[in-house]
C-alpha cells in the first residue's frame, strides 16, 4: 500500500444535475424535484432520495429498518444477535443473520481465504477513531491464532464457531444486504424511483422519473474533490467502494487502514487504494469490493470477469486504473 498518507476521501456522488437533489426535465415534462430523508445508523449517515410526496411514509419505514438490523449485525453492540453468537460460540440464528453469514462464507471460500469473516478479533485490536492505536506483533499473533473461516460451520439455522475465541465481523457485507432489504420494502410499498445511500454503498431503484439512468461518480483518492476516476450510468443496481480512505491513521510515516490481510493481521499492501464494484445486488457488491481489494490488482479483476452482471474499477496508489472487461459499457463520458 506504500507509506504515503491517504488524506483524501473517495466518495460515491450523484449527478442528478449540478447538486444532489434536483432533476433535469425529461420526456417533454417538468421532472419532480428530488427529496431526501436521512438517519444515522450502522455508524454512518443513511439517506434515501425520492421523488413523490406520497412515498415519504415508505421512505421513513425503510430508514427504520436500519435500527432493526443494527440489532442483528453489530459486532460491538451487546444486545445484537451477532454479539450473542460471538459470545456463545454456537446457537440457532435468525433468517437475516443466516443469510449474511452464508454469503460471507461463500466469499471466503471463493477468495481462497484472502477474505476472512472471522477477523473480528484482529480488527478489534485497532482503533481508527479517537486516539489511533495499532497493536504490537504479539497481540496480532495471539488474535490470528483464533481466526480461520473454516472454523465457522452452518447446519440449517445452527451456526457454530469451532474456536470459541473466534470473532465474526460482518462489516464488509451487512450494509449491502440491508440496502437490498430497504429496496425490497420500498418496492413493496409502490415506490418506483429512489436512491439508497449507506456510507459508500449506493443502491438505485428504477431510473430517474424522466426515464434516464442515474449518473454515479467515483472519485479519485488523494486528489481534488471534483476529480473523478469514472462516472457510470445506473438505472437499477448498486455501486459500492472499499478503500483505504474509510478508516485509517498515519503512524511513523506509514498508513494503517482497516482492510486487513488475513495472513498477517496487518493492513493489506498490494498497491491498491480502492475498489468500486457495480452490480445488481448491493450485498454482493459490498462483499466483492472487500474480496477484490484483498485479491489484489491482478487476481481481483480476473475474478470479477467470471461473474456475469458485475463490473469493477480498481484504483492503484499512483492513481492509475484497472477496469474489468465490461466496465467501459457502463461509463458516461
Amino acid at each position: 500500500m506504500g507509506n504515503r498518507p491517504k488524506t483524501a476521501k473517495i466518495a460515491l456522488i450523484f449527478f442528478l444535475t449540478s447538486l444532489l437533489l434536483s432533476l433535469l426535465p425529461g420526456c417533454g415534462k417538468t421532472a419532480p424535484a428530488a427529496k431526501s430523508e436521512q438517519a444515522f445508523a450502522l455508524d454512518t449517515v443513511v439517506s434515501i432520495t425520492y421523488y413523490n410526496d406520497r412515498d415519504k411514509p415508505a421512505v421513513l419505514e425503510a430508514l427504520a429498518l436500519c435500527e432493526d438490523y443494527e440489532k442483528v449485525f453489530s459486532r460491538t453492540r451487546p444486545d445484537s444477535e451477532l454479539y450473542l453468537l460471538n459470545e456463545r460460540g454456537s446457537m440457532a440464528v435468525s433468517e437475516a443473520l443466516l443469510s449474511v453469514l452464508t454469503l460471507a462464507l461463500d466469499c471466503c471460500r471463493e477468495s481462497g481465504g484472502r477474505y476472512d469473516v472471522t477477523l473480528g478479533g484482529v480488527s478489534a485490536l485497532y482503533d481508527f477513531s479517537g486516539t489511533p492505536r495499532r497493536p504490537d506483533d504479539a497481540e496480532i499473533a495471539e488474535a490470528l491464532a483464533h481466526t480461520g473461516w473454516e472454523k465457522l460451520r452452518i447446519d440449517g439455522a445452527a451456526v457454530t464457531l469451532g474456536d470459541p475465541a473466534a470473532v465474526i465481523d460482518l462489516g464488509s457485507v451487512a450494509k449491502g444486504w440491508i440496502a437490498d432489504r430497504m429496496k425490497e420494502l420500498l418496492i413493496s410499498r409502490g415506490v418506483e424511483h429512489a436512491i439508497i445511500s449507506l456510507g459508500g454503498n449506493i443502491l438505485c431503484l428504477g431510473a430517474r422519473p424522466d426515464g434516464t439512468p442515474y449518473r454515479v461518480g467515483i472519485r479519485y483518492p488523494e486528489r481534488d474533490s471534483t476529480a473523478l476516476a469514472a462516472t457510470v450510468a445506473v438505472a437499477e443496481g448498486s455501486v459500492v467502494t472499499s478503500g483505504v480512505y474509510e478508516r485509517f491513521f498515519v503512524a511513523e510515516g506509514q498508513t494503517w487502514h482497516h482492510l486487513l490481510d488475513p495472513a498477517t493481521g496487518k493492513p493489506l499492501q498490494n498497491g491498491l487504494s480502492a475498489v468500486s464494484i457495480v452490480g445488481p445486488e448491493s450485498a454482493r457488491c459490498d462483499a466483492l469490493s472487500t474480496v477484490c481489494f484483498a485479491l489484489g490488482p491482478e487476481a481481483g479483476p480476473a475474478y470479477i470477469d467470471t461473474l456475469p452482471g458485475y463490473e469493477a474499477v480498481f484504483i492503484r496508489d499512483d492513481g492509475s486504473q484497472i477496469k474489468t472487461m465490461g466496465f467501459a459499457a457502463l461509463e458516461q463520458k
